[in-house]
């Protein structure tokens, strides 16, 4: 697992964080209630319960 990452809450039907390299991952677990375009802090994760792994976003936190 990486280090705490800082990222953009992305609202919607299905919500991301956006990392600045403009990279859009999804959230794993509650999700809180953030405001699109707030400031968050994250770990990321990879999910190996599918068919094809990919990167997901866990315990997300307000940034400081």
């Amino acid at each position: 697992m990486r280090p705490r990452t800082i990222g953009t809450f992305v609202a919607g039907f299905d919500p991301k964080v956006a990392l600045p390299d403009s990279q859009r991952i999804k959230i794993a677990g509650p999700r809180g209630s953030f405001r699109d375009g707030e400031v968050v802090t994250f770990w990321v994760a990879q999910d190996y319960t599918i068919y094809a792994p990919r990167m997901v976003a866990h315990s997300l936190e307000i940034a400081a």
